[in-house]
């Protein structure tokens, strides 16, 4: 009978707290010709590393949120992180690049921030695209699955950082968002 009410609770508790725990994302306006077929898809679950660049995904965010910036470096990452972030792909065992200026590539409008070291998914690479609503100033960043083949097309940006959105974090509804700093 204990076992029976502790089910219960755990499944009432699991209802009440699920609905919080989805998130959305405002899509980037992209060219209507534009393939994004490559991005993170539903069974990607399944691939570490791109959990992993998922993960890494929310800490960039964060990071932006509270420091409205963008890190020199993934180590900076790491103290904001509630959970510990792996910056190695479980595959190649090869640490993933982060490139603040971003590769800019023929098909896709967005830069390529971070992504990994080798071809190791299948001659493929995951990545993190940075992009930009034009109907919000915050960055849209998505992880995405890259061929090689596409890969190689990347190149250097000009000499730059991606851009600064000068009106600080604001919500999809465009209503600015109040940060707090951590405290120490």
């Amino acid at each position: 009978m204990h076992n029976l009410l502790c089910s219960i609770a755990l499944c009432a508790l699991l209802a009440l707290v699920a609905p919080g725990c989805q998130t959305s994302k405002v899509a980037p306006a992209h060219p209507a010709n534009t393939d994004f077929s490559g991005d993170f898809a539903t069974n990607s679950f399944e691939d570490a590393c791109a959990t992993r660049l998922v993960d890494i995904e929310g800490a960039l965010l964060e990071y932006y949120v509270t420091m409205h910036h963008w890190p020199a470096s993934l180590d900076e990452l790491k103290p904001l992180s509630s959970t510990p972030l792996e910056l190695t792909c479980p595959v190649s065992k090869q640490r993933y690049i982060y490139n603040p200026l971003g590769l800019e590539g023929s098909a896709d409008p967005r830069k390529l921030i971070v992504y990994d070291a080798l071809p190791s998914h299948n001659n493929s690479r995951w990545g993190i695209v940075l992009g930009h609503d034009v109907n919000s100033p915050t960055p849209a960043l998505d992880v995405k699955l890259i061929p090689q083949a596409s890969f190689r097309q990347y190149h250097q940006s000009a000499p730059k950082p991606p851009p600064t959105f000068e009106h600080g974090p604001r919500q999809p509804n465009g209503k600015p968002i109040e940060v707090i700093p951590p405290q120490q």
